[in-house]
């Protein structure tokens, strides 16, 4: 990209801190709803900022928000640029363990009910704000757990998971990403539980960051086991 337009450079001169991430939001909003010229007219405004006034930048917008200017960069300017992806171990299917609930609804009744498994998994005290929360397009987030930092989309499954759980996880997170802005800001961690997953889905899963854990129970305990 040419940075030579002298009124965008004086612009990016002038522009304050504070509006760095209003002007990140209409980028992520417009390219949301589908408004790919408006996008990119909002991001070379970022992206000169960027250049000639960097600090504001830095001091304007998260780390996570500054990373992801890079990849909305590659999407927008450079024709979906292949990202670098995740290296991760692979990892093979798993066994699918009995559960001994009736339905999927009792089994995140149970979860809802005993938290503290919930937080032995997560290693740390949360607390579940929200059941079917709904994101939109006939999506439903199972269990929105936060605490003061972070807010985990959980997806609970009573059998072996497929592809459609990592789309589901990646829908629940851009979500929240965008719920959770501005003074309410929290890091989005997706969290999948259920007794087995297949070779795709496990593999996806950690790749794209999401956490993985299968469930198990151990004589009367559920227990949570994470699978890195």
């Amino acid at each position: 990209m040419i940075f030579d337009d002298k009124l965008m450079i004086k612009q990016a001169v002038d522009s304050k801190k504070e509006e760095m991430e209003v002007l990140y939001w209409i980028t992520e909003d417009s390219l949301y709803d589908g408004k790919t010229s408006k996008a990119k007219n909002v991001l070379t405004m970022l992206l000169y900022a960027m250049k000639f006034n960097p600090s504001a930048v830095k001091d304007g917008l998260k780390q996570i928000q500054i990373k992801r200017l890079k990849e909305l960069t590659e999407e927008l300017f450079e024709n979906g640029a292949k990202k670098i992806e995740q290296q991760i171990l692979i990892k093979p299917e798993t066994n699918v363990y009995d559960l001994p609930f009736e339905s999927e609804k009792l089994f995140k009744d149970h979860i809802q009910q005993n938290s503290i498994v919930l937080q032995n998994a997560l290693e740390t005290n949360v607390k579940i704000t929200h059941r079917e929360l709904d994101v939109g397009q006939d999506y439903r987030i199972d269990l929105l757990a936060e605490n003061v930092k972070t807010a985990f989309a959980i997806e609970v499954k009573m059998i072996k998971t497929n592809h459609s759980v990592v789309s589901q996880c990646d829908k629940y997170c851009f979500y929240l990403y965008r719920k959770l802005r501005y003074d309410r800001f929290k890091s989005v961690q997706g969290v999948v539980i259920a007794p087995g997953f297949d070779e795709w889905s496990i593999n996806e899963l950690r790749r794209k960051g999401h956490w993985v854990f299968q469930a198990k129970m151990n004589e009367n305990d559920l227990v949570l086991n994470k699978i890195t």
